[in-house]
């Protein structure tokens, strides 16, 4: 195979990974600083671009130049870089691609970033747990194999969410799975860069770059578990097929990875579309039967409050003529209130008027006495307060007058009723004796008919035989 072969190579290579993950490739792996080669006819200066260097550097070779061997021998297709000593020099390998061999790596049961050929001794039950990156494997062979993972997963789960019978679980699982392998991407993309900043001698942190390496495998090993998991719950629900299609990470079929047409990736770029769009489709269906509920229920609640305000204006009404019942009723308490209150004064001038009447005597000893005094106060200079006194006297006098006719109305008054009451006694009475003299005849007559029966009893009242009194 030529130079020129293997820098075609590289550049295929490169391109597959940007398809992988947008306009922006992961696959561009920083350790120590590329070589760049001038395109000569010489060999050692062909355009090779910028060459991979380990993900992580040895840790014995962070302080010297770390010189690169490329090779042929890789299961994902991808140059592997090892690190050699700073004395030796580069060298360019021209192998012949190997034979596709019988153990082959899948999803389901490979580890991440080995940049050699797995051997026939390593089983299906290799996992994650039990691995761990060394300097010698590759950003590229990670990133790669990652990103036919995550992309697995994708679909995988976008046809879940289209499916109605998924399980939940599943869904879950894929979304953890989702959810680490994107976690890990991002741990390895600062892997990336913390490891260009150590190699270009811009940091010398190697601590940093250990953790950060963790970090990276335990997300790994989150990822694999989480796969691991679909894997049974697929077994289990009999569906007949893995959930997970396993990716080729080999060169099993020969030079195919080379073959690479941009027409399945848009196919597949189209079915995921086409999901997404019918998922979206979906939602907007089941959003417009909400919307629709919720004006129904709005329309309902619309015409409930609408009923409730009519209710409202008709208790307003009944409120308002009830308040007005209560003004023209308060008023009218007022009003007797009022009344009351004069009759009241009224009383009281009569109670008053009937005190002084039934003190008449004193009321003519008080006049005696303002009459000695008004003599005593003649001799006495304030003839205002004489003239006061005497107009007093004056008034006093009519009130007695008015008094005393009052008291002979009065008197009248008895009189006629007195003689009223005897007239009426009179009439009695003799009523009384009619019927008494009834009631002898009667007796008599009785007694005659039957003399043994005392019905009547036979005795005589004994007023009887009184004469009706004078008048």
């Amino acid at each position: 195979m030529t130079d020129t072969e293997d820098s075609d190579q590289d550049l295929r290579l490169e391109d597959e990974s940007r398809r992988f993950w947008g306009s922006t490739s992961p696959a561009t792996v920083v350790g120590t600083e590329g070589i760049k080669m001038q395109g000569t006819p010489n060999r050692k200066q062909n355009n090779f671009g910028e060459l991979k260097s380990p993900w992580v550097p040895a840790p014995a070779k962070t302080s010297s130049q770390t010189n690169i061997i490329f090779s042929r021998k890789n299961r994902y297709s991808l140059p592997a870089a090892r690190t050699v000593d700073s004395n030796s020099e580069m060298k360019i390998t021209d192998m012949p691609v190997p034979t596709p061999q019988t153990s082959t790596s899948s999803i389901s049961d490979s580890g991440f970033g080995v940049s050699r050929p797995l051997p026939s001794k390593v089983s299906s039950s290799h996992d994650m747990s039990r691995h761990r990156l060394q300097s010698k494997d590759s950003f590229i062979d990670v990133t790669a194999c990652l990103s036919r993972k995550r992309n697995r997963i994708m679909k995988l789960w976008e046809d879940s969410i289209s499916s109605t019978s998924t399980n939940s679980n599943l869904l879950e699982r894929l979304e953890n799975a989702n959810k680490f392998g994107q976690q890990a991407a991002a741990q390895l993309e600062k892997l990336k860069s913390v490891s260009a900043e150590i190699n270009k001698g811009y940091a010398t942190d190697a601590e940093s770059v250990e953790s950060l390496r963790e970090l990276v495998m335990q997300s790994l090993r989150k990822f694999e578990n989480e796969n691991k998991a679909i894997q049974t719950i697929l077994s289990k629900n009999h569906e007949g097929q893995e959930l997970m299609i396993p990716v080729e990470c080999s060169p099993a079929a020969g030079d195919r990875s080379e073959n690479v047409d941009l027409s399945i990736l848009n196919q597949m770029y189209s079915e995921k579309f086409s999901l997404a769009n019918n998922y979206v489709n979906q939602l907007l269906h089941i959003t417009e039967m909400k919307l629709a509920q919720c004006m129904s229920r709005n329309a309902v609640l619309e015409k409930t409050v609408q009923d409730k305000d009519n209710e409202n204006g008709q208790l307003r009404i009944e409120v308002n003529s009830n308040r007005s019942k209560v003004d023209s009723l308060t008023e009218k308490l007022r009003f007797v209130e009022c009344e009351n209150a004069q009759l009241k004064g009224r009383v009281k001038e009569l109670e008053e008027f009937s005190l002084s009447f039934k003190q008449g005597n004193s009321t003519e000893s008080i006049l005696k006495a303002i009459e000695s005094k008004l003599e005593f106060l003649k001799t006495d200079t304030a003839s205002s307060k004489i003239q006061d006194l005497e107009e007093k006297l004056r008034l006093s006098k009519k009130h007695i007058q008015h008094q005393k006719r009052a008291k002979e109305d009065v008197t009248n008054r008895l009189t006629r009723r007195v003689e009223e009451l005897m007239e009426a006694l009179d009439e009695s009475r003799q009523k009384n004796h009619i019927l008494r003299n009834q009631l002898r005849l009667i007796r008599s007559s009785y007694h005659k008919l039957f003399p043994t029966d005392d019905l009547f009893g036979l005795e005589d009242h004994p007023d009887d035989d009184k004469p009706l009194a004078a008048d």
